[in-house]
């Protein structure tokens, strides 16, 4: 399922932007809002495990995280995969 368009195009997307189309202005938004809230929420590395339950350690907190980051990956993958094949099922019926 290629085509023949560039893999990353990021005059396009900037275009697409501008232009509000959802799908780019969605994706800034989202991207927007993790790193404020990221900026924003973030107690202090001193605050990381202040008021979780003392028997949870470090590297259990650092397993979670990770768990959590692929967790988020994989449904990305998924949801752009499902993106993807929608496209290619919408091309095909208009030719």
């Amino acid at each position: 399922m290629r085509t023949p368009e560039k893999a990353v195009d990021s005059q396009q997307f900037i275009d697409n932007l501008r232009n509000f189309q959802y799908r780019e202005v969605m994706m800034s938004l989202a991207t927007l809002a993790v790193v404020a809230g990221s900026i924003f929420l973030f107690p202090g590395w001193a605050n990381v495990t202040k008021g979780i339950q003392s028997s949870v350690t470090t590297d259990l907190l650092i397993l979670f995280v990770v768990v959590a980051v692929v967790a988020g990956a994989i449904k990305g993958m998924l949801g752009f995969g499902y993106l993807l094949a929608a496209r290619e099922s919408r091309r095909l019926r208009r030719a």
